[in-house]
C-alpha cells in the first residue's frame, strides 16, 4: 500500500488509543452543550456555562448543569418577564374613558 504514495508523503495513521481522551472530552462538551440548549441556556452563555460545568467532578452531567443553573439561573433564557418601570398608567381605562366621550358626542350630535 505504501507505494501508491510518493515518497515522503506517507500517511500518518494514529495509534489506537491516541487522541481518545481528547476525544471523550469533545463528547462530553457536545453533551453538556446539548443538556443546557434543552434547559434553555442563552446561546450567549452557552460557552461559559460549559466551562463552569466541565470543571466540576461528577460522572452525571445533568445533574451538575442542574445544580450550576440553579445556583446561577441568570443564564437561563427567561421570557415573559415583568419589568417595573415604577410608573402607574392604565392605558385601557384612559382608552375606555375616550371612547366613552366619543359615543357621547355622536348621541349628542345626533339629537
Amino acid at each position: 500500500m505504501e507505494e501508491l504514495f510518493e515518497e515522503g508523503t506517507k500517511m500518518e495513521v494514529p495509534e489506537e488509543n491516541e487522541g481518545g481522551d481528547e476525544l471523550k472530552e469533545k463528547i462530553r462538551q457536545l453533551e453538556i452543550e446539548k443538556a443546557a440548549l434543552i434547559r434553555g441556556v442563552r446561546a450567549k452563555d452557552l460557552d461559559y456555562v460549559v466551562f463552569k460545568v466541565r470543571q466540576k467532578e461528577g460522572e452525571d452531567i445533568n445533574t451538575l448543569l442542574d445544580e450550576f443553573l440553579s445556583e446561577n439561573p441568570e443564564f437561563l433564557n427567561r421570557t415573559g418577564r415583568h419589568v417595573s418601570t415604577g410608573a402607574t398608567h392604565n392605558q385601557n381605562q384612559n382608552k375606555s374613558e375616550e371612547v366613552k366621550r366619543i359615543v357621547e358626542s355622536i348621541i349628542k350630535n345626533m339629537a
